[in-house]
């Protein structure tokens, strides 16, 4: 089918009459569907149509594929979609800007979110790629991180991922054998990735993270001085720790990161303990938080040595290395 008899196949099913103005936006990951925008209206006579996004999962067509890699891309759009049927309007509801669920559609593999488009509810925004936030970029994002995490401390939600974040070595236990020479010139072998898998996994004080907390999944909105976050296939329960790893470590300028690392990491903190409790606050000590961010670096990296090396790579690989002989693991 034509993309825009996809999309009004698609919202029609959701009560919608009229949908016009359809264009792609992207291909998904690895030509696992399609990313839509339209304009769509319930009544053929309403003049107030509303700005959609639709996100098309529609796997390749196979004969059999029982690979870790197609599993896990297909168990990420269920995901994502649980994620909106059960938390995205909490999230909204507290201040914090995710899309907001119009409808959701399934046939056969196939899974339609249909969201409210961000930019139309809230703006003129930015996109930021790569390691390029500047400091006032950063905390902007860290500001909703914390508020993301703050909302769901403690909590796990049925449908997400038992640990969220998509560089995680347990749905990625194939790329234990593509360690490349960095990790074992640490004299590091598969059986230290996967100590270091249960200590990150074991970690306490969890909410639900984003799971792939890099700039690219995020809208500056200009205006309102706010962030939006989206893209939420690998949000799950998980030490906060994986998505501020990620972030300082993929999308900060890699000069920022060397000099003000420790600064961003406390305002943060700061950010996060306005939305605990004083019980929570009081448990989670800046010291606490940084062991454990610490632990995220080093199991970041191993997940560069079995996959690829982006953002500050440098400065991951000396963080890591550091922790490795700190903690003789």
């Amino acid at each position: 089918m034509l993309s825009t008899q996809v999309v009004q196949t698609i919202v029609g099913q959701l009560g919608f009459t009229t949908v016009t103005d359809v264009t792609v936006i992207q291909s998904l990951w690895a030509n696992y569907g399609k990313l839509y925008r339209c304009q769509a209206a319930r009544r053929r006579d309403d003049e107030t149509a509303t700005q959609l996004v639709v996100k098309h999962f529609a796997p390749p067509l196979r004969a059999s594929d029982d690979s870790e890699d197609h599993l896990r891309k297909m168990r990420s759009y269920e995901v994502e979609s649980a994620f909106y049927e059960k938390l995205s309007a909490k999230m909204i509801d507290r201040g914090c800007i995710v899309p907001e669920l119009v409808g959701c559609t399934r046939e056969g593999q196939s899974i339609a979110l249909v969201m409210r488009d961000l930019g139309a509810q809230y703006g003129s925004f930015t996109v930021r790629r790569g390691n390029c936030m500047d400091m006032d970029e950063a905390k902007q994002l860290l500001r909703y991180l914390a508020r993301f995490h703050g909302i769901n401390w403690g909590q796990s939600v049925e449908g997400l991922w038992p640990e969220g974040s998509f560089w995680q070595l347990g749905t990625r236990m194939d790329e234990l054998q593509y360690l490349d020479t960095s990790w074992k010139r640490y004299g590091l072998d598969r059986d230290m990735a996967l100590r270091i898998h249960e200590l990150v996994t074991s970690l306490p004080h969890r909410t639900i993270v984003h799971g792939d907390a890099k700039a690219a999944n995020f809208f500056w909105f200009d205006e309102r001085g706010d962030v939006g976050g989206y893209d939420l296939q690998y949000v799950g329960g998980a030490s906060p720790m994986r998505d501020i790893a990620y972030t300082l470590g993929c999308s900060l300028q890699e000069h920022l990161i060397e000099r003000h690392e420790e600064a961003l990491l406390r305002f943060y903190h700061g950010e996060l303990l306005s939305h605990l409790s004083p019980k929570d606050a009081a448990g989670f000590t800046f010291e606490t938080m940084q062991d454990a961010y610490d632990l995220c670096v080093a199991d970041l990296v191993r997940f560069m040595c079995g996959s690829r090396w982006w953002g500050n790579t440098d400065y991951l690989e000396m963080k890591a290395k550091s922790w490795l002989k700190a903690h003789a693991v």
